[in-house]
């Protein structure tokens, strides 16, 4: 062994003796996507997102359904595109036009809403558990999306334990 290779194993040796122990330094991954996915009030938020939206879409076809059936009628009345009948109609159309537009900008904006609520609550829980657990570093290993984890043994993942704690 060359006099450098014994220097610098030596230097290694010496740092690594003076430095805080690794051991002290605990890692632990979560899949923040699963997280929020699976937590009870995800769930019950989905289900209510969904009712919503489906009564949503059931007053958008009636509406639709009727304007279509009024749109007939018009036509097989052979109405003059100037009439007074013809124009509210067209402002009829709009409204509606207009009405589905802002119910699907309300369904989009409470699902945002929610979706950030429960992320912040998430990495709140994620946090305190770190700290709880003495936990120095909590990687995200989220299966869609960048992930900043190419490999993680299951035995470092605290997603069920996470997961258990946003449910309480």
């Amino acid at each position: 062994m060359s006099l450098r290779n014994i220097t610098l194993f030596s230097l290694v040796f010496i740092l690594a003796l003076s430095s805080p122990s690794l051991a002290d330094f605990k890692l632990a991954t979560v899949d923040i996507n699963r997280v929020i996915n699976e937590s009870s009030q995800a769930k019950a938020k989905r289900d209510e997102l969904e009712k919503k939206s489906s009564e949503m879409r059931k007053k958008i076809d009636e509406r639709s359904k009727a304007l279509k059936t009024r749109e007939a009628k018009l036509k097989e009345q052979k109405v003059a595109d100037e009439s007074s009948e013809a124009e509210k109609f067209r402002e009829d159309a709009r409204d509606f036009s207009r009405y589905v537009k802002d119910s699907e900008e309300d369904m989009k904006k409470d699902f945002l809403k929610f979706n950030k609520t429960l992320t912040d609550k998430a990495v709140k829980v994620i946090s305190d558990y770190a700290k709880k657990n003495e936990i120095a570093l909590v990687l995200d290993k989220s299966e869609k999306g960048p992930s900043l984890v190419l490999f993680g043994d299951a035995s470092f993942d605290i997603s069920e334990d996470v997961i258990r704690e946003m449910n309480r």
